[in-house]
C-alpha cells in the first residue's frame, strides 16, 4: 500500500515540477500554410464539383533521405476562397542561420498535380522559410518556383495561391 502512495506521489511532483512558470515558456507557433489552386480564371482546382478539377494533388519533400517522400497536407474547404491544402509539418526543416537564440529554417517540398489518373505529372516547387524565437515559431516566406509567394504578415492567414 505505501509503495502506491509514494508512486502516486512522485508522479504528482513530477508532473507539478516540469510545469514552466507561465505559458511564456512555450513558443506560439504560426506554421500553417494554406495552398489553394486555381486556373488563370480563377477556377477552383482542388473542389470535386468543378469539371476541371484535379485528379492528384501530393506534396513531396525534396530534403528527405528519401528522396521525394511524400508529406501529409489535409485537404479543407473555407466560405471565402474554396477548397485548399493545409500543409502543417512534415517536410525535414534545415537549420540555414541562427544568431543568438534566433534561428531560421527551410523546408524544400514539390507539389505534384495529375489532372487525370494517367496524366502527366505538373510539379511546382515551394521552399518554405522559418524563423524560431524564444517567442515564436512562425513561417515567414514562402517561394513558388523560386519567386517570393508569401511573406507572413502578423494576424493574416499564411496562404498561397498556385496559378495553373
Amino acid at each position: 500500500m505505501n509503495a502506491i502512495r509514494y508512486i502516486v506521489l512522485s508522479a504528482v511532483l513530477l508532473c507539478v515540477s516540469c510545469r514552466g512558470d507561465s505559458e511564456q515558456d512555450v513558443p506560439g507557433m504560426d506554421q500553417v500554410l494554406r495552398i489553394y489552386i486555381q486556373d488563370a480564371q480563377g477556377v477552383d482546382l482542388l473542389d470535386p464539383d468543378e469539371e476541371l478539377a484535379l485528379f492528384q494533388v501530393t506534396l513531396v519533400d525534396f530534403d528527405a533521405s528519401t528522396a521525394n517522400l511524400p508529406v501529409q497536407a489535409s485537404k479543407k474547404e473555407d466560405s471565402l476562397q474554396g477548397y485548399y491544402l493545409e500543409y502543417i509539418a512534415g517536410a525535414e526543416r534545415t537549420l540555414d542561420s541562427e544568431t543568438g537564440p534566433e534561428r531560421h529554417y527551410y523546408s524544400n517540398m514539390g507539389i505534384q498535380l495529375r489532372e487525370t489518373a494517367q496524366g502527366e505529372i505538373d510539379q511546382d516547387t515551394l521552399r518554405l522559410e522559418y524563423k524560431f524565437t524564444p517567442q515564436l515559431f512562425s513561417l515567414e516566406r514562402v517561394f513558388l518556383n523560386e519567386n517570393l509567394a508569401f511573406t507572413r504578415v502578423e494576424g493574416k492567414i499564411n496562404s498561397v495561391i498556385i496559378k495553373k
